[in-house]
């Protein structure tokens, strides 16, 4: 059996390649702009440690009061 270029896709590992945008743009659609944000991105699991940053937190935010999770 030959093989069939028609029939085989190839799906890139990662994230695409897109131009560079002023992360301000993107917090003001949020009401976070000026502040720090603290993020978590990816699949919920038992091994990410959220939980430490939640417990974290408290801390986090007496420093660094303008901070947002």
């Amino acid at each position: 059996m030959e093989p069939n270029g028609d029939k085989i896709d190839i799906i890139a590992h990662g994230i695409p390649d897109v131009p560079f945008v002023d992360p301000s743009f993107h917090k003001d659609l949020f009401g976070v702009e000026g502040k720090i944000v603290l993020m978590s991105f990816g699949l919920i699991s038992p091994n990410k440690g959220l939980e430490n940053v939640i417990f974290a937190l408290p801390k986090i935010i007496k420093k660094f009061p303008s901070e947002d999770y």
